[in-house]
């Protein structure tokens, strides 16, 4: 694989920005290099770091030379951000912290009739939609919303998430979990302490 030098330089950025307190002084002259090395770096099309540097920097964050030279870190952070996310959606779910329920879609029309949906803070909520022409295909919104006088939610903003690999088995679990929430039985909480108590027996 050929060297990417805008690459290498995002991941540098991207590891001082989340380093807690690292400047970029500091890495320069822990690197061994004059200080505004980077700057060059960046302001230069035909400048190229050599070995060393690339070394020391990946040894200063522990990182290895293949993951700085090869991996987009800033894409990597946001899909464990994502991740994580969907992880907590799934845990609060199966917890019944957050309830789902099937709604009408009358948001995204591309998709199916019907559509997952939870409310996760006071003017927040997912949902869950799938394809219309492709029913293994889920995908998943944001949805932020206001209260209309009438008492009606209007959608104001949305964010999909274009799931990678490794989120889109995330998201195939989260549906299965949400569709049980949205369509298993529904226990009030003195129901359920009765049932509890009644298991302990």
């Amino acid at each position: 694989m050929s060297f990417d030098k805008k690459r290498f330089l995002n991941n540098v950025f991207h590891l001082i920005r989340n380093s807690g307190g690292k400047k970029i002084g500091e890495l320069e002259k822990e690197c061994g290099v004059s200080v505004g090395y980077l700057s060059r770096l960046t302001n230069n099309v035909d400048a190229k770091p050599n070995i060393d540097f690339v070394e020391n920097v990946a040894g200063a964050f522990g990182i290895s030379i293949d993951s700085i030279l090869n991996e987009d870190f800033a894409l990597l952070s946001k899909n464990l951000y994502v991740e994580e996310f969907i992880k907590k959606l799934i845990d609060d779910t199966v917890n019944r912290t957050i309830e789902w329920v099937t709604k009408t879609n009358d948001t995204i029309k591309e998709y199916t009739e019907e559509c997952l949906m939870a409310k996760i803070t006071d003017d927040s909520y997912v949902q869950i939609f799938e394809d219309a022409d492709c029913g293994s295909k889920k995908d998943l919104y944001i949805l932020t919303s206001k209260i209309l006088p009438s008492g009606e939610l209007e959608f104001i903003a949305d964010n999909r998430f274009d799931p990678s690999a490794e989120i889109g088995e995330l998201v195939d679990r989260l549906c299965k979990y949400a569709f049980d929430s949205a369509c298993g039985v529904k226990l009030s909480p003195a129901v359920k302490s009765a049932i509890d108590e009644y298991m302990r027996m």
